[in-house]
């Protein structure tokens, strides 16, 4: 019979052979080249000129609350599945 620690080691397992191959698939990638052309064609469209280093800090805030906004959505997903 399983223990639960035998369960929450292969549910690890199982996580981190998911990740590898999402890694491998090069996902956190394209997940990036996308917002950076969103965010590109974004910061054309205002027509605002910004020093690069005030253009990459822009971006880096951006990118980040995207992502923050994606996670936030599914972990709301999740509980709502319980």
């Amino acid at each position: 019979m399983f223990q639960k620690s035998d369960f929450a080691r292969g549910y690890f397992d199982l996580q981190k052979r998911i990740v590898r191959r999402l890694k491998m698939a090069k996902t956190q990638r394209q997940i990036f080249d996308a917002i950076d052309k969103n965010f590109k064609c974004a910061l054309a469209e205002e027509s605002i000129l910004l020093s690069r280093a005030e253009r990459k800090r822009l971006q880096v805030r951006v990118t980040k609350s995207v992502l923050e906004d994606m996670v936030a959505r599914l972990e709301a997903a999740a509980h709502k599945d319980k």
